[in-house]
Order: structure tokens, then C-alpha cells, then sequence
């Protein structure tokens, strides 16, 4: 016979570590002939954004594009010209720790690209694309709430109880215009898209997100010298997302996915390239989640019967939003700098591990670099910077923590002739969650009725590491009549000897 336990179910978000898989592009390239011949090869760049993709059983499936950008310098060696091309790409791999009602997180950025000038008018080209994934779904465990006709002992746990996993694509068109001092755009060299202050605010029944969307743009103009251009524009974004359930104390972590993006040249009315086409296809993903206080039996036993508990660990866990901002200061030798073209940061990765109550990040970002030396020469140069960084917790027990980061160039000074000092922040959002591990009953099977005589008076003379809980249950006596019988006030507040009457 078991015992009359209550069961409850406590809900909560399982995240998977990111894993990485990687798929090859290759892809041989002919200008076209508005394009003049290749002297040198500045910078190759490209962009794998993520069409679509499916699951099915222990595989997925991602269907993307890569968007190519060739920097180089014409037969002169004086202007810098570009080519464009796109490349679709598939990628089939297994997973694990997946199910219908997973949401998943997607990130790529594109590895070591080699890009050669096989002649003046093609090129040959090896892309390897990283796909980095994580799925995030709701589980349940049961947990004895309440038991009948017995003694038990009751815990009070307060954690973070798991509403909803959410995920839905978004898109924004816009055209933007260039600016009166501006010069029409012939080429677009580089583009990049950000989004800033990200903000998710629960109402009821729906979730407001805001952000700024900030679009980069370098681009080579209509004028005598092909100048180069750079411009940014903030456009800002809000959606309502309606889920039902949600309230105003209803906790919430968004995180934007980048994916599809276009950003072309247009025409205005007077026929000339001012306006720039804007459109990006993005993920939001949202985690709702509450504090709550769990209320659960870690152990039982029956007055007048013998009974085996069989008992087992519940991880219950507490969600933490972290962000945290490194600034780093980079110096960097070129070649007899006359005037920056362009600095941009990309390929951020970061590391995090817990100890000592500190978060630790370990990363990485490249910052490239876009010149122009006392020779009127344009030269381009990479260089790998790394970072450490630390935050200091109050809570302990870190299990698992998701991290999304992205670089940036602040500011940047050139310190002599061939010397430059880049400002960069690196931004990382971390999602930690923070784990309390209890011993809870699972069940409780009563035995044979015991026949020991009543009015049996015991007294326990030594001291002992045994709880009041653990002398009662031996026993089989209430903890509230040996608290009686001895007058103490508490439990925590126990002297010895203890005398013990079973009526």
C-alpha cells in the first residue's frame, strides 16, 4: 500500500549548449564586363544568412544564402572596386535534444575565406559557413506537494517557473535617402545590420518589443574620384506579439536572430542612386517565465506502520539576464597612414565558464581595417584581438550559460605614421540559470503495523548529528511531541538529552 501523496508538476526551460557544424561553399566567379580587371585583392566578405529550415526526427535541414562582397583594386591600383554575387547552400546534419515543441536558436558567421584572382577576370572561391544551433523547450518533474494521514516535512523553494518558449520571424522594408551632401551610390562595398537596445516589456496577454535597428553602409560613389562613402541610419522597430497567459509580472528574455539581408541601391525620381532599399528577415525568441514559491514534501512516515520512501533530486532553477560590456583598447601598425577608409569588427566568439562565483568570458573578434597610405595606396588589414572579462555573482551554482555577442568599433586615432589606437566594446548577453538541487520524496510504500508496547518512555542522553526529523521518524513519534515534552520552541533550537513518549 503506498501512501496518499499530492503531486504537482514544476515546469522549466532546458537549453542545449550550442553546438557547431560547418558546410563547405565553393564557387568560381566571372566579372562581368562593367567590372574592370583585378590588379589586387583587398577583402573578400560574405554574409550566410539563414532562408529557411526543418526538422524532422534527429536531422535538420538549413537552407541559406551567402551574399559575397570582393573588395579589390582595379588595373591603376587607385580605386577600389567591388563584385557581388550570391550563393545558396544547404546543410543536413543530426542533432539531439530536439522535439516538436523545441524552439531553436540559429547562429552563422562564415570561417577562414580564401578568395583567389586565378586571372584578371576570375575568381575562385572557398567559404567554410558554421552553424551554430541550441533548441530550448519546456520540461515537467513531478514533486510531492502534500501527503494524508502521516508525518511530513515540508521545504519551501522559490524559483523561476517556465511559462512559454516563443519564436516568430519578423521582417522591415525601408527606403532610406541619402542625404543632400551625399553623392549617388554606384557600389555598395560593405553592409551591416544591428539591433540596439533590445527591450521586451510584458503586458497583459502580449509583449511589447522595441529596438533600434542600425543599418551600416560603405559605398563606393558616382563623382571624379569613385570617393568612399559611409553612412548610418536608425530605424526604429516595435511589434506587439500577443501570448496569452502573459501579465505585468511576467519576466522576459528576447533575443533578435539575425537572418536574411538586402540592402541595394535606388533610384530616385531624377534617375540617380539616393535612396538605399532596405530589407531584413529576422528571428525573435522569446522566453516567459515567473518567480514563483514551490511548496514540497522531502519526507513522510506513518505513526503506527513500518514504510519504505523512495526518494529523488529535483533541480529547480532561478533564470538570470546578464549583460555585460568590455571596452578594449587596440593598437594596430599599418603602412604610412594618410586616411581610414573603414573599421568594422566581425566574427565575435566568446567562452564562458563559472567559478568562484564569477562568470568568466574568454573571446575573440577580428577588426579590419580600410586605408589609404602617403602613396595613395589602398591597403586592407585584419588583425585577431582577444578579450577576458569577469562578473561577479552573488548566487552560486551556475549550471548552463547561453551567450549572444557582437563587437563593435567605437572610436579610433591615428597615433603616428604608421600607428593607429581603436576604441571596441563587445557586448555579451548572457542568459544564466542558477540551480538549487533538494531531496524529494517520490513515493512511500507503508508495511506491516508496528506492535511496539505504548507509554514507552526513551531518552536519548548523547548528542548526535541526527536532525529532530531523524530522531522522530527512527521512533515513530511527531516532532511536535517531542518538541511538547522537552519545550522547545523550535526545531532549530534543540538541547540534549531529549526524552521521547510514545502514547
Amino acid at each position: 500500500m503506498s501512501l496518499m501523496l499530492k503531486k504537482e508538476s514544476y515546469p522549466y526551460f532546458e537549453i542545449s549548449p550550442f553546438e557547431n557544424t560547418e558546410c563547405s561553399v565553393d564557387t568560381e566567379y566571372f566579372l562581368p564586363d562593367y567590372c574592370p580587371d583585378i590588379q589586387r585583392i583587398l577583402k573578400c566578405s560574405a554574409s550566410a544568412d539563414i532562408i529557411s529550415y526543418s526538422v524532422s526526427q534527429d536531422k535538420m535541414m538549413i537552407q541559406g544564402n551567402l551574399n559575397i562582397i570582393v573588395m579589390y583594386l582595379d588595373e591603376k591600383g587607385e580605386c577600389i572596386r567591388n563584385c557581388e554575387l550570391s550563393k545558396e547552400f544547404t546543410s543536413n546534419f543530426k542533432i539531439n535534444g530536439h522535439n516538436d515543441k523545441s524552439i531553436v536558436y540559429l547562429k552563422t558567421f562564415c570561417g577562414h575565406i580564401i578568395c583567389r584572382a586565378v586571372s584578371a577576370r576570375k575568381l575562385d572561391i572557398h567559404i567554410p559557413v558554421n552553424v551554430s544551433y541550441s533548441f530550448c523547450r519546456i520540461n515537467e518533474f513531478e514533486y510531492t506537494e502534500d501527503a494524508k494521514d502521516c508525518e511530513k516535512r515540508e521545504q519551501y523553494i522559490t524559483a523561476s517557473k517556465a511559462l512559454r518558449a516563443y519564436s516568430k520571424e519578423s521582417t522591415v522594408a525601408e527606403n532610406l535617402e541619402l542625404s543632400n551632401s551625399m553623392k549617388p551610390i554606384e557600389a555598395i562595398i560593405r553592409r551591416d545590420i544591428e539591433f540596439l537596445d533590445v527591450k521586451a516589456v510584458a503586458t497583459d496577454d502580449a509583449v511589447e518589443i522595441t529596438s533600434t535597428i542600425e543599418i551600416t553602409a560603405v559605398y563606393r560613389s558616382y563623382s571624379e574620384n569613385s570617393a568612399i562613402e559611409k553612412l548610418k541610419y536608425q530605424v526604429p522597430f516595435n511589434e506587439r506579439i500577443e501570448l496569452t497567459g502573459v501579465d505585468r509580472d511576467t519576466e522576459i528574455k528576447c533575443n533578435i536572430i539575425k537572418g536574411e539581408l538586402s540592402i541595394q541601391p535606388k533610384e530616385d525620381s531624377m534617375g540617380d542612386n539616393t535612396i538605399l532599399s532596405l530589407f531584413t528577415k529576422f528571428s525573435i525568441n522569446l522566453l516567459t517565465f515567473k518567480s514563483d514559491t514551490f511548496k514540497l514534501i522531502s519526507d513522510v512516515f506513518p505513526l503506527s506502520h513500518q514504510s519504505l520512501e523512495k526518494f529523488t533530486k529535483h533541480n529547480f532553477k532561478t533564470y538570470f539576464a546578464k549583460e555585460n560590456s568590455v571596452s578594449q583598447s587596440v593598437d594596430v601598425t599599418l603602412d604610412n597612414i594618410e586616411k581610414i577608409i573603414d573599421i568594422w569588427c566581425e566574427n565575435p566568439d566568446v567562452n564562458t565558464f563559472y567559478e568562484q562565483n564569477k562568470l568568466n568570458y574568454r573571446g575573440k573578434y577580428n577588426v579590419n581595417i580600410l586605408y589609404s597610405n602617403q602613396e595613395k595606396k589602398i591597403n586592407y588589414l585584419t588583425k585577431s584581438v582577444d578579450f577576458i572579462s569577469q562578473i561577479n555573482l552573488k548566487d552560486s551554482n551556475f549550471i548552463n550559460v547561453n551567450n549572444f555577442v557582437k563587437a563593435k568599433v567605437c572610436d579610433y586615432k591615428i597615433t603616428g605614421a604608421s600607428s593607429l589606437n581603436i576604441k571596441c566594446e563587445i557586448l555579451i548577453d548572457s542568459f544564466a540559470e542558477r540551480i538549487e538541487s533538494v531531496k524529494a520524496l517520490e513515493n512511500s510504500e507503508v508495511g506491516k503495523e508496528l506492535t511496539d508496547a505504548k507509554g514507552r518512555l526513551n531518552i536519548i542522553y548523547e548528542k548526535n548529528e541526527l536532525s529532530l526529523w531523524d530522531i522522530a521518524k527512527s521512533h515513530r513519534v511527531s516532532v511536535q511531541d517531542i518538541m511538547d515534552i522537552n519545550s522547545f520552541i523550535s526545531e532549530e533550537e534543540i538541547s540534549f538529552p531529549i526524552m521521547i513518549y510514545k502514547n
